[in-house]
């Protein structure tokens, strides 16, 4: 059976269970703020506990503030009957992929009540009740998660006054890709509120249910729905239940059933800002209209994860360290010096030596593949020059100009391998099977390549495929990319990853942006970042980060940060494929590409300038 559809069974069974459930009697007392908060939530009837992946889980169920990607701020206004009003404001955001926090603030008040003593009116005063809530969520193992709110509430009438704490729990398990359950007990220690010799107790309540996320209808829409009971203990169980369809990221409509009325709203996403309306049919009383703002900013949770990584990440420094450090530099200046004298026998010799000590300098590696080229190149024009030996190496050094090639492109292949720069790798491999074509280790490692690139496209495809029917554009686009950057002519991934960025919001593509920067993608996350301002120009978060990769480009580029860019390392690997095939004007124009985008590359320079000199030699013949 479809997954999708076997959800769908497992969701309309248990949503026809709770609606058909039978309410006892309805008296007694409950909390004030049982109305509910969020314009969104209310529109779909105010079952929310299960879903909760907004500002507003500070109220709903603190466990939902795992989910949050981005800081998000939330108000709502609704006006009660007889002049009451019910403000809320909250602000979530999310601390690491296991943290959420939140703090919200809500008042029930209603202003200028006439006081009279013998029908005598003696000036008005407030009757208000207000709580100021902090939330944490946190994960409880890979599909669920648990969160408290601890709430400090205050009532006042006239001139009297009182303040008590509360606490609120919750829980939350992602059953599967679309299915969430969702517990919470609201004032499960429950608030004691006295004025004047009255004291109150808040009963306590505990909500729960099933809600079905972001179900695809279709390429541009997906539905959400939930339902839920909720007993407080002084009343009957309640039921609310409810649904939104969400076209484009941007247009919502909803329905619901919230206790024993009717709900309906819309909502609107503009940029980071969302816009959202409930109205709900009221028995003997005035129709209730509730209006709310929320707005996204700050930079994503996967983004402040991703900083955490890299900093935990960086490399330690110590004694020993600091003597590679400094012999690595002395036989590297070595190295260059015969270079810049084109004594190009004895230059490899210094930089395999300074490589001994940092294997995984590119400028170094990338020196070796020229200087290897170049000596292949004068040995079959018999113009290599002698020149006077190098001190010993740690490596044994054979005979033969061939098997030297060889064996630093081999070396260069299984670094490129360790770092996962597949196609440089088979691109090294291919050059090792033209010059010996019966190297079985060369042989052994491109397979062994060409299977992980294989599984790598299969296994992202699918995983762009699911992300894009759960509505998750933004992971689709990734794994598109990735797609791309093993296989750059792979048309499918291409057609749908094109398609699918223009239906990301401004905060999907920063977070793209941001994550490409990161990885030292400077090329693609220009283009996000491009595209962000294209629609918001005074967009701050896309400025600094175009203003952050300007300085970068504008610095000396290492081969690390072209290897890195799928759109540029394929142009520089083109220049040495026609250098190789003696093609030194497309070799040429090739590197001018990748001086486009990255003027100071060091590595693009010099090879115009030995693909020049080549060119001018071939003219004079």
């Amino acid at each position: 059976m479809n997954q999708y559809f076997r959800q769908a069974i497992i969701f309309a069974a248990i949503l026809s269970f709770a609606v058909t459930a039978l309410a006892s009697s309805d008296a007694g007392r409950e909390s004030v703020f049982s109305v509910g908060v969020g314009a969104r939530s209310l529109g779909m009837g105010g079952g929310f506990t299960s879903i909760a992946d907004d500002a507003t889980s500070v109220y709903y169920n603190p466990a939902g503030l795992v989910i949050l990607k981005n800081h998000e701020l939330s108000f709502m206004h609704m006006s009660l009957f007889e002049g009451t009003i019910f403000d809320f404001g909250a602000w979530g955001f999310p601390i690491s992929d296991k943290f959420g926090m939140g703090i919200g603030y809500m008042r029930i008040g209603t202003d200028d009540i006439i006081k009279t003593q013998n029908f005598i009116p003696l000036g008005t005063f407030t009757y208000s009740q207000s709580q100021w809530l902090v939330s944490m969520g946190a994960k409880a193992g890979k599909h669920a998660s648990v969160g408290l709110t601890v709430k400090a509430v205050n009532q006042e009438i006239d001139n009297q006054s009182d303040y008590a704490f509360a606490l609120d729990a919750g829980a939350i398990i992602n059953a599967d890709e679309h299915i969430r359950l969702g517990i919470a007990a609201r004032d499960a220690i429950p608030p004691k509120l006295k004025l004047n010799s009255t004291e109150e107790q808040t009963p306590t309540s505990v909500a729960g249910g099933v809600a079905l996320v972001n179900y695809p209808l279709s390429n541009n829409s997906q539905f959400s729905a939930s339902c839920e009971l909720e007993k407080s203990e002084d009343r009957s169980t309640k039921v609310h239940t409810g649904g939104e369809i969400l076209f484009d990221n941007a247009y919502a409509v909803r329905a619901g059933y919230d206790r024993d009325n009717v709900s309906l709203g819309v909502g609107y996403v503009y940029r980071m800002v969302s816009f959202d309306y409930a109205y709900k049919l009221m028995d003997h009383v005035d129709n209730s209209h509730r209006l709310s703002v929320s707005v996204l900013l700050g930079e994503t949770q996967k983004s402040l994860q991703k900083t955490e990584e890299t900093e935990s990440q960086k490399p330690t420094t110590g004694p020993v360290q600091y003597e590679f450090t400094k012999q690595f530099k002395f036989y590297k200046e070595k190295a260059d010096d015969y270079y810049d004298q084109s004594q190009l026998d004895s230059a490899l010799m210094y930089y395999r030596r300074a490589q001994d000590f940092e294997k995984d300098n590119q400028e170094v590696n990338n020196r070796i593949l020229m200087i290897a080229e170049a000596l292949h190149f004068q040995k079959q024009k018999g113009t290599v020059k002698p020149t006077p030996p190098p001190p010993p190496t740690s490596r044994t050094e054979t005979v033969s100009d061939t098997t030297k090639i060889v064996q630093i492109y081999y070396d260069l292949s299984h670094s490129f391998y360790a770092k996962h720069y597949y196609l440089p790798a088979l691109d090294l491999i291919e050059q090792i099977l033209v010059m010996q074509p019966q190297h079985t280790e060369a042989k052994q490692l491109g397979t062994k390549i060409q299977i992980e690139i294989d599984q790598g496209i299969e296994n992202n495809l699918r995983d762009g495929q699911s992300a894009e029917k759960s509505g998750d554009f933004s992971r689709a686009v990734e794994a598109y990319t990735r797609v791309l950057e093993l296989d750059p002519t792979n048309a499918n991934a291409r057609q749908s990853r094109d398609r699918l960025f223009g239906r990301l919001s401004i905060s999907e593509k920063l977070y793209l942006g941001i994550k490409q920067f990161e990885e030292n993608k400077l090329a693609p996350a220009k283009g996000q970042f491009e595209a962000v301002l294209a629609i918001e120009p005074d967009n701050e978060i896309a400025l600094n980060y175009m203003e952050k990769i300007n300085k970068t480009i504008a610095l000396p580029t290492t081969l690390d940060v072209l290897q890195a860019d799928p759109v540029i390392w394929p142009l520089y690997l083109d220049g040495l494929k026609f250098m190789r095939d003696k093609q030194y004007q497309k070799a040429i124009e090739a590197w001018q590409k990748v001086l486009k985008a990255y003027p100071n590359s060091t590595d693009a320079i010099n090879n115009i300038s030995q693909a020049r000199l080549r060119l001018d030699a071939a003219k004079e013949k």
